[in-house]
Order: structure tokens, then C-alpha cells, then sequence
């Protein structure tokens, strides 16, 4: 019969995507529940930073924008006054050129504060360090109590609902394979059946010395059974085909 040729390489496993989830402010650590090796949903609370400060400038900014608000009313009705004056000739334009401005500057404070409590409350929001995936915590960066800068590392996650394997090929080989192509991934240590896969991508930079081409495959890991790290025997179908019994 026609059949593929076959080779079998040993690859290694590795989760889909690896994170390390970072604070986008800086802050004091409240809240801390989970621990390594804990498995997260997405948009669960991985970290509470304290909120004392941020609230108390929120409440001193709203308070600021609600006396730029009646300065600004009281502008606009002074403005509206010099104006009628204006158009009967009864004022100096030196006058009305500052009712004007005034309002005008008063305007654009209001539009500053309003800006900078959209801000508060976006800091408020981000106390909370929400897990961007599901997955494993592979580390913790933090502990309850210490200081966080901002971008300072959280967790570690892990995505372990697929797998990748990555297998260095021989150059002979490699130029025969095309992503999407089946393979069977044999892990012995956690089942002794085959698991099926398909490739992802042939890496286009090899090994000069070694020769060989990187080749990720992908694969479902619907029970987590299979942890990064392990050894994959992975059996690849080549395009070349030959006469068999």
C-alpha cells in the first residue's frame, strides 16, 4: 500500500500563554486570597490594594469642582451683563474682555477637574488586580502588606486549557511539514494512549549548529492532566509517501 513516512521526536510541553499579571497603579497590598497552584476565572479578584488615599482625593476633587461650578455660574450671569451693556455702548471693552475670559478660563478649569476625578475613579477601579484568563498561579510576586509599584509583577498565570509542545526538527524533515498538520503526541506519563494534535507553526530561524527548526503544536488539555514541562513523543506525518506491506 501507499503510506506516509513517519518520524517520532521528543518535544516538551508548555502552557498556551504564560502571564505575569501586573498592577497598573501603585499601592499597599489589602488583600491577597489566592495561592500558588490555585485555578482562577477570569475577572477574579487576584489582588486589593488599599483604597484610603485615592478616595480621599476623590472627595477633595469633587468638592474643588463644585466650587469651580459656582464661580463658573456666577461668570456666566456676569457675562450675560456685561454683554447687554456691551451692545448699548455702556461699558468699556476692557471690562467685558475680562467677564469674558474669565468665563472662559473657568470653563476649561471645570473641564481639568473633571478630567482628573474621571481619573480617581479609574485608579479606584484598577485597586482591584482582576485575572486577565483562566488558568493555574504558577507564582506568587506579592504578599498582603508590602508595596506594589506600578507595573509591579502580581501572579504568574498559566493557560493550561491547550497546550503547546515545542519540537526541535531536522532541516530535512522540517520543510515537510505545514501548519495544521495531525499528529499523535504520546505523554507516558499520563496516558497510554495517543493524544491528537495539530501544528501550529514551523519557526522560520533554526539552530545553526544543530540544524534543526522549532515546531509548536497545539493541543487540548481538557482534564489539566498534562503540566509544563513534560516530555512528548510526537510522531509526525511527512509529505513524502512510499510503497509499504
Amino acid at each position: 500500500k501507499t503510506v506516509s513516512t513517519q518520524i517520532s521526536l521528543v518535544g516538551t510541553t508548555d502552557a498556551i500563554s504564560e502571564s505575569t499579571v501586573a498592577s497598573e497603579i501603585s499601592g499597599l497590598v489589602e488583600y491577597f486570597p489566592i495561592k500558588e497552584g490555585d485555578y482562577v476565572k477570569k475577572g477574579d479578584v487576584l489582588v486589593n490594594l488599599k483604597e484610603t488615599e485615592p478616595r480621599l482625593r476623590l472627595k477633595g476633587a469633587v468638592a474643588a469642582k463644585k466650587r469651580i461650578q459656582a464661580n463658573l455660574g456666577n461668570a456666566e450671569k456676569e457675562l450675560k451683563r456685561v454683554s447687554k451693556l456691551k451692545e448699548t455702548n455702556s461699558i468699556a471693552e476692557k471690562q467685558y474682555d475680562t467677564a469674558f475670559y474669565t468665563h472662559i478660563a473657568l470653563s476649561q478649569e471645570l473641564l481639568q477637574k473633571e478630567s482628573e476625578i474621571d481619573l480617581l475613579k479609574y485608579e479606584i477601579k484598577q485597586q482591584k488586580v482582576l485575572a486577565p484568563f483562566s488558568g493555574f498561579v504558577a507564582k506568587e510576586h506579592t504578599q498582603i502588606g508590602e508595596w506594589i509599584n506600578k507595573g509591579g509583577p502580581v501572579v504568574t498565570l498559566l493557560d493550561l486549557d491547550n497546550v503547546q509542545i515545542t519540537v526541535d526538527v531536522p532541516e530535512r524533515y522540517s520543510v515537510l511539514l505545514a501548519p495544521q498538520n495531525n499528529v499523535n503526541v504520546f505523554i507516558k506519563n499520563v496516558s497510554n494512549n495517543p493524544f491528537s494534535g495539530k501544528i501550529y507553526a514551523v519557526l522560520p530561524q533554526g539552530n545553526p549548529d544543530s540544524r534543526t527548526f522549532p515546531v509548536r503544536i497545539h493541543l487540548p488539555n481538557q482534564d489539566y492532566k498534562i503540566k509544563g514541562g513534560m516530555e512528548a513523543m510526537v510522531t509526525f506525518n511527512l509529505a513524502t509517501e512510499i510503497k509499504a506491506l
